[in-house]
C-alpha cells in the first residue's frame, strides 16, 4: 500500500540513480506544550538537530540531549558523505519496493518499513468506497433538497 507523499517524490529521487533517505521524528519532547494524543508536531525535529537542547535553561532531559547529539550527527555525516549513517548501523537508502525509514526518537535509531500503511489504506480504499455511495445523495441534496423538502 503506497501513499502519494511516499510515491511521488520517490521515483524522482530514486529511479535515475539518485538516493535518498527516510525519516520519521517521532519523539515528544518533554517541554512541548501540545497535548500528548496530537503526536508529534510536523518540524519539530528542527530544536533537536539545531542545537537548541545544548541551552541547558530551556529544561529538556538528558535523555533528549543525547538524541540532539545523535540526530546532530546523522545530519553532519549526511553533509560530509552523503550517507546519515548512525552508531548502530546503515541507515537504508529509501526504494519503493522495501521502503524502509529510521525511526528517530529517544530510542536508538531503528529500521522500519512501509510508513504509512495504516493511513494510506483509509485514503485508497475505504474513501473512494464512501465517495461512491455518498456522491450520489449529495447530488440529490444539491438538486432537490433534503429528504421532505419537496413536499413542504
Amino acid at each position: 500500500m503506497n501513499s502519494p507523499i511516499i510515491t511521488i517524490p520517490a521515483p524522482r529521487d530514486t529511479g535515475h540513480g539518485g538516493k535518498a533517505c527516510l525519516f520519521l521524528f517521532d519523539h515528544n519532547s518533554s517541554t512541548n506544550p501540545w497535548p500528548m494524543w496530537m503526536g508529534v508536531i510536523q518540524g519539530y525535529e528542527i530544536e533537536f538537530i539545531f542545537v537548541m537542547l545544548l541551552n541547558s535553561t530551556l529544561g529538556y532531559l538528558e535523555e533528549e540531549v543525547v538524541m540532539s547529539r545523535r540526530m546532530m550527527k546523522c545530519w553532519v555525516n549526511m553533509g560530509r558523505t552523503r550517507n546519515p549513517s548512525v552508531e548502530e548501523g546503515d541507515w537504508p537508502l529509501f526504494t519503493l519496493d522495501q521502503q524502509e525509514y529510521i525511526s528517530l526518537n529517544s530510542s536508538p535509531p531503528h529500521t522500519q518499513r512501509r510508513l504509512t500503511t495504516n493511513q494510506c489504506q483509509f485514503w485508497n480504499n475505504f474513501l473512494p468506497k464512501l465517495q461512491d455511495v455518498t456522491v450520489g445523495r449529495e447530488w440529490v441534496m444539491l438538486h432537490q433538497g433534503p429528504p421532505g423538502a419537496s413536499d413542504a
